[in-house]
């Protein structure tokens, strides 16, 4: 666990932070060398540029091969994706799209090219899966700009839908960290509602998706981690008026 290297089939979806984190603490790093070495910024994105298609040929060619590199094969795979954020971020470019007006038609793009490349390729980072590296950047830079113009809409027009989604939003951490043992509880009320044997309870992720039976999944991943999450707060909160009145 302190070097990253255990997991859980029930904590699988931890990868995520993971990863995260070493693409972050690689990225930093390798930046404050090149600050240190070179005072031009931009020769800074040029290396940082290079170092990302490096890493990104590297990560394909794992992908490829079946090679995992002690969990460094996703690391070097997604390295670019920080890359580029950074990048957008550095250029103002989603504030230039705002001001001529380009985001929601970029976003509608975007969405296009989603549905059409949802049958067109394979991308699943968690086993470091990419079919093709030019349709994992494409895809991915898709998401990014229609996630981006959907919470600039939501910021706009402020509804209770969108109270909710922000609320979500901000308690994702607990939702990654417990969905997964959340989906068990559907497990439980399939197998008891068909008369199927105890151990499909076992089944990961999910027992099922006929029918309605994903919008159960749905409901129950993200309700009973905010419900555990918001039953701790409030103990500890309790906990601790107790506390403070003993002492006093």
């Amino acid at each position: 666990i302190i070097f990253l290297k255990a997991s859980t089939q029930i904590g699988g979806a931890l990868w995520f932070f993971q990863v995260l984190l070493i693409v972050l603490i690689v990225y930093a790093a390798f930046e404050y060398i090149l600050c240190v070495i070179l005072k031009d910024e931009k020769k800074h994105f040029l290396i940082q540029g290079c170092a990302a298609i490096l890493l990104l040929i590297i990560g394909y060619y794992c992908s490829l091969t079946g090679k995992k590199l002690h969990g460094f094969n996703r690391v070097c795979s997604v390295y670019i994706l920080v890359y580029l954020g950074s990048l957008i971020k550095q250029k103002n470019v989603m504030e230039k799209l705002g001001a001529h007006n380009w985001l929601f038609p970029l976003a509608g793009v975007s969405f296009i090219s989603l549905c059409v490349g949802y049958h067109r390729g394979y991308i699943a980072l968690d086993g470091n899966h990419i079919d093709n590296p030019l349709f994992f950047l494409l895809m991915s830079s898709s998401g990014w700009f229609l996630l981006y113009a959907i919470a600039v809409l939501m910021e706009k027009h402020r509804t209770w839908i969108n109270e909710a989604l922000i609320y979500i939003s901000r308690h994702s951490v607990v939702i990654v960290a417990l969905h997964f043992l959340a989906f068990k509880i559907v497990n439980i009320i399939i197998v008891e509602c068909l008369n199927m044997p105890k151990y499909m309870i076992a089944a990961f992720p999910v027992l099922t998706t006929d029918g309605t039976w994903w919008m159960f999944y749905f409901i129950v991943g993200v309700v009973v981690p905010l419900g555990i999450e918001k039953t701790w707060w409030c103990m500890k909160q309790l906990l601790c008026s107790r506390l403070k009145r003993r002492r006093v």
